[in-house]
């Protein structure tokens, strides 16, 4: 049997599942982009982190009994993860939290802000960001 080319127009699952591979949805659900872009998030996660193995493993217990019905996946997810390779997750730089991005409203830009309007949006952002 002759392996043809795959067509552009040709879906991703009707390829995945040709090639017999398993579809892996890369992109997490908006709930976690948030989390995860949020900055006390990642100093704390960076704090237990610097902390070792078992307080990260008391975390994950402690939400296993707060809500037993996610056991299984928890423990499907820790196999997924703890089976990439450490050293290729440090050659690529994933070990490390992105930059933080912020936004820069068009009035600071262009140099109609105050000291005063930059701090009070800095201290209560309207569209949900950390507060600095």
């Amino acid at each position: 049997m002759q392996d043809r080319r795959p067509s552009p127009e040709e879906p991703a699952a009707e390829l995945c599942e040709r090639a017999n591979f398993e579809m892996v949805n890369i992109v997490p659900p908006a709930d976690a982009v948030n989390i995860l872009d949020a900055l006390r998030f990642r100093h704390l996660v960076s704090r237990l982190h610097d902390a070792g193995p078992r307080p990260t493993g008391e975390l994950l217990a402690r939400l296993t009994r707060l809500e037993p019905s996610i056991t299984a996946s928890l423990l499907h997810v820790l196999e997924e993860f703890a089976s990439v390779d450490v050293e290729t997750i440090k050659r690529m730089g994933a070990d490390r939290w992105p930059p933080a991005v912020f936004a820069v409203p068009d009035a600071v830009r262009s140099g109609r802000a105050n000291r005063d309007t930059i701090l009070r949006r800095s201290l209560h952002p309207t569209d949900g960001g950390d507060v600095a």
